[in-house]
């Protein structure tokens, strides 16, 4: 009887569809009745190759990892040759009879997710930031994102960390400031701590920007993030050629939180978005059915 029962599991050919930021892990089964959603820590790695351990983080999931006849995973910090090695052989360790793998960038997957087989140039707001000219099967074109210290334009690493900068140079309205202090209990070395010896530096710094959809001060909340994401649309939107021609998609929890000033900021450009979408693990879920 257990060699059959062995033998049922191998003919199940469910999909595994993973989309997976610096903060959070989006993991979808697709089976023939439903699919099995699960969430997990983030997993970025071009910033840590030291990734979790899947038993501790999520057993529930593993106990259908014999039924996986393919895996699509799309990540924040698969960037080249050497990164797509490192999630390949992490997920090895777990999905043993796996043999169809797609491991790809996030911003594939996102642009997969909301334009599908349409061109666009797909925008990604999150934990992070990036962009892309996609022609309705592969990115065509790209600026390269240099990571949380020198990039991340828009993102959310790059608001809280401007964050917290107004909050020590005490540049923060008297009310604003009230409201930061309640909300958080910092010092300078909590900051530095967290940026030069932390383990995920950019999630901490993105976990400050939540603090702008929670103060009441609104006026300001608008006039602050005006120029982070007039950055973004110079860098990441003006320099490609011709970008007027193409419909523009924004995914990521920045995009979808803060839709109302990233639509006024691009009416304020001549500019209109297609769609804002927060995560795009349900889109993928619809391309791989």
């Amino acid at each position: 009887m257990q060699f059959i029962k062995s033998q049922l599991i191998l003919l199940v050919k469910n999909k595994l569809i993973i989309e997976s930021g610096s903060t959070k892990t989006d993991w979808v089964i697709i089976t023939a009745s439903q699919n099995l959603k699960f969430t997990t820590l983030g997993i970025n790695p071009a910033a840590n190759e030291n990734l979790f351990d899947l038993n501790q983080e999520c057993a529930d999931l593993l106990k259908h990892s014999n039924t996986i006849s393919e895996i699509h995973y799309f990540g924040a910090g698969v960037i080249d040759d050497k990164t797509r090695l490192i999630i390949r052989d992490w997920l090895d360790i777990y999905f043993k009879q796996t043999e169809n793998f797609t491991i790809e960038s996030d911003m594939l997957g996102a642009a997969k997710a909301v334009a599908r087989d349409k061109a666009g140039i797909i925008s990604i707001l999150g934990t992070g930031s990036n962009s892309c000219v996609y022609d309705g099967n592969e990115i065509k074109a790209n600026i390269p994102a240099l990571g949380f210290a020198l990039s991340n334009e828009g993102g959310g690493s790059k608001i809280g960390g401007e964050l917290i900068k107004a909050y020590f140079y005490k540049k923060l309205p008297e009310d604003v400031r009230d409201e930061f202090e309640q909300r958080f209990k910092i010092s300078k070395s909590d900051v530095v701590e967290q940026i030069y010896k932390g383990d995920n530096p950019t999630a901490y710094l993105a976990n400050y920007a939540r603090f702008l959809n929670e103060t009441e001060n609104k006026e300001w909340r608008k006039s602050f993030l005006f120029p982070l994401f007039q950055e973004f649309i110079d860098i990441r939107i003006k320099q490609y050629s011709e970008y007027l021609q193409y419909d523009l998609h924004f995914v990521g929890s920045i995009a979808y939180f803060y839709a109302d000033v990233i639509r006024d900021i691009l009416q304020y450009n001549g500019l209109q978005c297609s769609s804002i979408i927060q995560k795009p693990i349900d889109g993928l879920v619809d391309y791989y059915k």
